[in-house]
């Protein structure tokens, strides 16, 4: 695939599978990742009398460069290193006209970065279409998904960010198109 372009789909560890923009030098190839997501959140408590449904998202980008450690005319072996990073916002109430501000939002912490490590495995089956398996290694910070609210309310009451070093390990598929 040397001197293609092309677009796709593409899985992380570091987050949601994103849309890719790649392409191929003699050597290495350079990448565009992007991402969205969006989900409903169970009831989040206002007061006494009212609780909210609370919509969160995020949006995800990363550039990355993947070189070529074994190749075949219709096979490729790479190893990369994408820094990303995460913007969440949540908070906007979709049961009620209350405004919910999530602890996730705002100005506690609605910012993570890190840093992946893909080990990637590319088999071209045309001259214009890929097909990718991959494992990654990915580290970064900011809370993790699965934090306890709770633990979260405590940062943000006493006014201290809360920055958390946390890492990944995952594995996928993906497709790209070369034209």
């Amino acid at each position: 695939m040397t001197g293609k372009a092309g677009f796709g789909l593409t899985a992380s560890s570091a987050g949601p599978p994103s849309l890719s923009l790649r392409y191929w030098r003699t050597q290495s190839a350079y990448e565009l990742l992007v991402a969205a997501t969006s989900h409903s959140t169970d009831s989040v408590q206002v007061d006494a009398t009212h609780s909210a449904s609370v919509l969160d998202t995020q949006l995800r980008a990363a550039i990355g460069i993947l070189y070529r450690i074994a190749d075949h005319p219709r096979a490729s072996l790479v190893v990369g290193l994408r820094p990303w990073i995460l913007y969440e916002y949540g908070g906007t109430d979709t049961t009620s006209s209350i405004t919910k501000t999530t602890v996730r939002t705002g100005d506690n912490f609605p910012l993570r970065w890190g840093v992946e490590v893909p080990l990637q495995a590319e088999m071209f089956l045309t001259d214009h279409f890929g097909l990718l398996a991959l494992v990654s290694l990915s580290f970064g910070t900011g809370a993790p998904l699965g934090t306890p609210a709770d633990q979260l309310s405590l940062h943000a009451q006493n006014g201290s960010k809360l920055i958390m070093l946390g890492g990944a390990f995952g594995g996928g598929v993906g497709a790209s198109y070369y034209f």
